[in-house]
């Protein structure tokens, strides 16, 4: 091993340590320190030395090999190693070493510094070899446990990112139980009362309490549902819908206001429009709803119109563009540069004469982007806006027939259909009992009330319902577990039980029919949903 050529010994002892470095690298639980203590102490088969330190890029020295002594450090530290040459002999506690280094250059000007000291004599041109094809070895390993190190960090980051995102979640559900409970609760009890015998006066300052709840609940629901879109929180459902049937469901929203605006509507459709597209019909509708609401919001006289126009591009996939125009008061070029900004408007004059949170075009700006797509405005101050939107859809392979629609949620339905049933309901919130009590009652039906899950579970055993009204956010037992342990334990016998909550975003209800459910109605509840429902369902 004194040789001046490198022997074959050496030489496959070398390659063997090596392998063995590369195989400990991939080992996540085998920090570089371990890793390097033992190729150190393996090395000494090979190569004769009587210390081994790593000097890293802080200039922090760490004794991999030999009895690293408070002298010994502080002589290396003192000691300009990048200049040295190699063999320099160097005093360490009155004994002559030699010393040869290997500067191992890691990334971002970053480097460690592996440095070998041997007593007596100088090291030969085979150690330098060694110790040179070692070092190489030597900084791939730190620069893949570098890397895996950001590996794992950007995991750990990914896996805070989702619990964030998942405790924001499950806090906008428990705010929008909170908020929207007692709110829906305001809203039934006024409707109740708007129905009975009351002085003109009484009914118009009734009327401004429901008008001024409906308000606040349309401000809670824009700032939950900012909050679901920012947190990417949102999930698209894509199915074959008619478009002119979503426009026109639009539209009809929108008319009550056009008309009492007396403004001008127009919607022109292209006739080269196919008649079925498929996307989420339900988030394009809330999108363009944004824009025609702000439209006819904005503008005191003159008009509103929706274009549609588009074009196929490869396969079945189509382009969708939408133009929503209005000759209101228009804005400046500096405000539509934030305009999709969220909470602003065009100017803060404008907030206080038309009100809202300036969430709409936020959220309908989050929505495009969320359906790959695209919403680009033009302006001009007292002249008008023009916003187009520009989605990504798929054609019909085969355009089937629109089906005959199922008889709409609020048509008006016979109390004659009515099933006679015997009913629980299932509600922790005291005014939410009162309300539907009270429905229940102008309806001709007996209830008994059950102030969470458990509790029905221990009425059940006492008495058949074959009717169960169901909240979901309640104490002891929410309204999912109680319906999935009313199916195990009843079975084909079990009674109906139709959601009530103010919890109305998508995923609730998929969450709802997911644990068994058979149906959904929404806080404010309505009458004439109760009567759907109560007619829908016979008596098990």
């Amino acid at each position: 091993m004194n040789g001046s050529v490198i022997d074959s010994y050496q030489l496959s002892s070398l390659i063997e340590l090596t392998s063995n470095l590369a195989d400990d690298s991939m080992h996540a639980d085998l920090s570089s320190q371990k890793i390097l203590l033992n190729a150190v102490n393996k090395l000494l088969w090979t190569l004769n030395f009587d210390y081994c330190l790593m000097i890293d890029n802080e200039e922090h020295i760490d004794c991999l090999y030999g009895e690293g002594d408070e002298h010994l450090i502080e002589t290396i530290e003192l000691l300009p190693i990048k200049e040295l040459k190699n063999n320099t002999i160097v005093l360490i506690n009155q004994v002559q070493y030699y010393l040869i280094y290997q500067v191992l250059p890691l990334e971002h000007n970053k480097s460690n510094t592996l440095v070998f000291l041997q007593q007596g004599q100088a090291f030969n041109s085979s150690s330098l070899i060694i110790i040179e094809l070692f070092s190489a070895a030597v900084k791939r390993l730190l620069i893949t446990k570098a890397e895996e190190h950001k590996r794992l960090k950007l995991k750990n980051e990914a896996q805070v990112l989702l619990r964030s995102n998942q405790l924001k979640s499950e806090f906008l559900a428990n705010m929008s139980h909170e908020l929207k409970t007692p709110m829906n609760g305001i809203l039934n009890l006024v409707q109740l009362l708007q129905n009975t015998q009351l002085e003109p006066h009484q009914l118009e300052m009734l009327n401004t309490i429901y008008e001024s709840t409906e308000n606040l609940l349309c401000v809670v629901t824009d700032v939950l549902e900012y909050s679901k879109l920012e947190t990417n929180n949102i999930k698209l459902i894509s199915s074959p819908f008619v478009l002119s049937k979503l426009i026109e469901s639009i539209t009809i929203e929108i008319k009550p206001e056009v008309n009492r605006k007396g403004l001008t509507f127009t919607e022109q459709l292209d006739v080269q429009l196919p008649t079925q597209l498929i996307g989420d019909a339900l988030r394009i509708k809330q999108l363009l709803h944004n824009l025609l609401n702000n439209a006819v919001k904005f503008t005191k006289s003159g008009s509103v119109s929706i274009t549609l126009s588009g074009k196929t591009l490869e396969k079945n996939d189509y382009e969708l563009t939408i133009a929503v125009e209005d000759t209101g008061i228009g804005m400046t070029k500096d405000a539509q540069t934030w305009l999709f900004e969220p909470f602003v408007q065009g100017d803060g004059s404008t907030t206080r004469e038309y009100g809202g949170t300036g969430l709409g075009l936020a959220i309908s700006a989050k929505l495009a982007k969320a359906m790959n797509g695209k919403i680009q405005v033009h302006s001009e101050l007292d002249k008008g806006t023009k916003f187009i939107v520009t989605l990504p859809l798929k054609k019909v392979a085969q355009e089937q027939p629109p089906q005959s629609p199922e008889k709409a949620s609020h048509y008006t339905l016979s109390t004659s259909e009515l099933q006679p049933h015997t009913i629980l309901i299932v509600e922790d919130n005291l005014i939410n009992q009162k309300v539907a009590g009270l429905l229940l009652e102008k309806l001709g039906y007996k209830y008994d009330i059950a102030e969470n899950g458990q509790v029905a579970l221990d009425k059940l055993e006492q008495k058949h319902y074959s009717f169960i009204f169901m909240d979901i956010q309640m104490p002891v037992m929410n309204g999912h577990d109680a319906t999935k342990e009313i199916i195990a334990r009843y079975k084909n016998q079990r009674p109906n039980i139709v959601a009530m909550t103010a919890n109305t975003f998508d995923e609730d209800k998929e969450k709802c029919f997911a644990s068994g459910m058979d149906d959904f109605i929404a806080k404010p509840i309505s009458e004439q949903e109760m009567v759907r429902v109560l007619s829908k369902f016979p008596v098990k």
